[in-house]
């Protein structure tokens, strides 16, 4: 957030306001079509959950006091219409003045979901 219209290598960025119950996305990296097959300006707005599986993962992981105890919550990217299947993520979850960070990590095939963490 500090460095605007930088990409991140390995994920993407999302900004999400986690204080309406609807949880839409308010931030985005622009790199967005990497992992979900869709331009920022197609996932501004839009509820968080829309872009995962296992939505009740994602759900606990908010509810915590200390959201970093829940990293990494693994899920699915739920694949846009017509697209090949979903494929694992980790995402990395931190609360911010501009609401709750959501760092979406690409989760090679061969890695459990807790290895780039140890």
């Amino acid at each position: 957030l500090n460095h605007r219209g930088l990409i991140m290598s390995h994920g993407v960025l999302m900004v999400v306001n986690d204080k309406d119950p609807t949880m839409p996305v308010h931030g985005i990296s622009e790199n967005s079509e990497s992992l979900f097959g869709r331009e920022p300006k197609e996932i501004l707005g839009a509820p968080m959950l829309d872009f995962f599986e296992e939505r009740s993962r994602i759900q606990s992981a908010i509810t915590m006091k200390d959201v970093s105890l829940a990293n990494p919550v693994t899920v699915s990217v739920k694949p846009k219409d017509g697209s090949p299947a979903s494929f694992k993520v980790n995402l990395i979850l931190h609360r911010s003045d501009q609401g709750l960070l959501v760092d979406v990590e690409t989760l090679p095939k061969t890695e459990n979901s807790f290895a780039a963490h140890q």
